[in-house]
């Protein structure tokens, strides 16, 4: 979320958000419901027109994490965004979707940064694994490592909601 290889991360921090891109210029608002398949259905040929060198693989990845960045999480959620020197910066979504037209990374969360970052290497092992991957979310991922979320994030966040651990660029 703070785009590939987190080139946007001091963005991100200083305007307190998290968003994506792919290429997809126009505002989400009217076509984000529980049912990602016309989601998909609509989005994955402007990205394929957009961005023909990629597959429609490539497509229906890159409009899941649209969709799940755009409406699967929720307030209150939890996310966790690598620094791209080995630790992950933990934020709360505190707004529903927006759209910032002519911006980096323009579909738009608004997010709460924590101070403290964490460091994989900290994580327990189900986390660790799990923060590795792309696009990974975990639901009631406290059960995974409460203690260390808990520890990083404060007390504000002592709640029974899921974590997501997601990047908004898929792998090159």
């Amino acid at each position: 979320m703070p785009g590939a290889k987190s080139i946007y991360l001091d963005e991100c921090l200083n305007g307190n958000f998290i968003g994506v891109d792919f290429g997809i210029n126009e505002d989400l608002s009217m076509h984000l419901t529980d049912d990602i398949k016309p989601f998909k259905e609509r989005y994955r040929p402007i990205f394929l027109e957009n961005r023909p060198d990629k597959s429609k693989v490539a497509a229906g990845l890159a409009c899941g994490a649209i969709w799940t960045v755009c409406q699967d999480l929720k307030k209150g959620d939890i996310v966790l965004c690598p620094d791209g020197k080995g630790e992950y910066l933990v934020g709360d979504i505190e707004s529903n979707y927006f759209y910032s037209e002519g911006e980096i990374l323009p579909h738009r969360r608004r997010v709460k940064w924590h101070k403290t970052p964490i460091r994989r290497s900290d994580m327990s092992e189900a986390l660790s694994n799990s923060s590795g991957s792309i696009l990974t979310t975990c639901e009631d991922c406290f059960a995974v490592d409460p203690q260390l979320i808990m520890q990083r994030a404060g007390a504000s966040v002592a709640k029974n909601l899921p974590m997501i651990d997601i990047d908004s660029e898929l792998k090159e």
